[in-house]
């Protein structure tokens, strides 16, 4: 339940509610983590002890507002002094989250994250401040007219800063980072400008009040824990949806403005711009090579007659277009999946069977194709064959809300048996505590 909670980070709720829930923080402490990184970003209001700016805010400054040479250095020296400044805290914040986490794997005892949840929270405070306080210094170095384009720097940093905390499908498809990364001519970036001022301010929009909604969630974190104690899920729930519908306005947004700049590209670059957005909206679907095709590109390499040459290539060719027509089908199951997702579902996991019909066929394509291949080298060269690796071998997560193997855009469940369950019952674990410590609540929700 952990990885699925705390991937949907970008939904405030839910980062509220790994907070609540006591398997949780037994699986933070699981060797490697199980997802716990997220939830402890979630559990202190976002990003832990992650620094009030970044060297890269600097950068878009000078690309945004035209820094002058004097002007950049100011700022890296006001930057260099608000990280001399932020440091200290952070590192005895992380001290502090690092002792919790080895208590915990002694005692098995939750109350040990409630100090760090508090401190936490006035991290989070004092990051705010002096964020603030080094964006006005810079401020003040400005230009009139640079001044004027510092609401063009505000709607960078959100996208650029906040927009990959989502993880609905689609949600965090920047399509300026996209476009960024296509270097097309400036003949056809002049041509998409306008499209994309248009979207970069209709975005800023519905991702100002997404995140917004994300603070207001994390502000109420211990109210929530409380009705969490008496079973009372009605303001959690309200957060969700609520939560859910910001995360589409933004997941919507995306989509619509993508379809403008692929039809305005030029044919090749269209191409190109549509996988890439594909591969950002469904990052568990359009994953790196899976096995098979490791496989086939491993033997296409081998020393080999140009007929068994010519099968391979075939084999590849029908590989890859059942691949994209299987990836097409699970693009629209986690869309399916994401729109019927609840607060109590997304606890409660269950089967996806559209999901998990897809999976089958996904691991029936990777074997066929292998053996397909295998079948046309000789015994050394099937030993020199890439060997399959643990995600290989269970056939690919999908993306979505959980993304992975367990997650609720891929039906969990699917994860091994013994994944955490097993690790667990090797260490006593207190039963009747919550991460606050008090008593597990009288009226858990179902």
């Amino acid at each position: 339940m952990l990885n699925r909670l705390s991937r949907f980070a970008g939904i405030a709720v839910v980062s509220c509610l790994v907070s609540l829930a006591g398997t949780a923080s037994v699986a933070m402490a699981q060797p490697g983590g199980g997802g716990g990184r997220g939830m402890m970003g979630g559990m202190m209001g976002g990003g832990g002890s992650e620094a009030p700016v970044s060297a890269a805010d600097v950068d878009r400054m000078v690309k945004v507002l035209s820094l002058t040479p004097d002007q950049k250095e100011a700022a890296k020296f006001l930057f260099d002094g608000a990280m001399a400044a932020w440091q200290p805290k952070a590192d005895a914040f992380n001290k502090l989250q690092n002792d919790a986490r080895a208590e915990f794997r002694e005692t098995r005892d939750p109350s040990v994250w409630q100090p760090l949840m508090e401190k936490g929270q006035e991290l989070r405070k004092q990051r705010g401040e002096a964020e603030q306080s080094f964006m006005t210094d810079v401020k003040a170095l400005l230009t009139d007219q640079q001044a004027s384009l510092w609401p063009k720097y505000e709607r960078d940093r959100t996208r650029s800063s906040t927009m990959r905390q989502g993880l609905m499908s689609g949600e965090r498809a920047d399509v300026i980072r996209i476009v960024e990364g296509l270097k097309l001519t400036p003949e056809v970036t002049e041509k998409i400008t306008p499209t994309l001022e248009a979207y970069e301010t209709e975005l800023d929009g519905v991702l100002t009040k997404r995140n917004e909604l994300f603070e207001r969630g994390m502000s109420q974190a211990n109210k929530m824990r409380e009705a969490f104690m008496s079973g009372d899920m009605t303001e959690a729930t309200k957060m969700f949806d609520e939560g859910r519908e910001a995360a589409g306005k933004v997941r919507d947004v995306n989509r619509r403005f993508a379809k403008q700049v692929e039809g305005q590209l030029p044919p090749e670059d269209a191409t190109k711009f549509s996988a890439e957005f594909r591969k950002e909206s469904f990052p568990q679907i359009y994953r790196t090579t899976r096995y098979a095709g490791q496989v086939i590109d491993a033997a296409s390499g081998f020393e080999i007659d140009e007929s068994v040459k010519t099968s391979i290539k075939s084999i590849k060719e029908t590989y890859d277009r059942q691949t994209q027509t299987i990836n097409e089908k699970a693009e629209v199951a986690t869309d399916a999946s994401e729109a019927n997702m609840t607060l109590m579902t997304m606890f409660g996991g269950g089967s996806n069977e559209a999901m998990n019909d897809i999976r089958k066929q996904r691991r029936e394509l990777e074997d066929k194709s292998i053996e397909q291949v295998k079948a046309l080298l000789t015994e050394d060269q099937v030993k020199q064959l890439p060997e399959r690796g643990a995600d290989s071998a269970a056939g690919g997560g999908f993306g979505g809300f959980g993304g992975g193997g367990g997650g609720a855009g891929s039906g969990g469940g699917n994860r091994p048996a013994d994944a955490t369950e097993g690790t667990n019952r090797q260490r006593p674990r207190n039963r009747n505590t919550t991460p606050g410590g008090g008593q597990t609540p009288a009226n858990p929700p179902k």
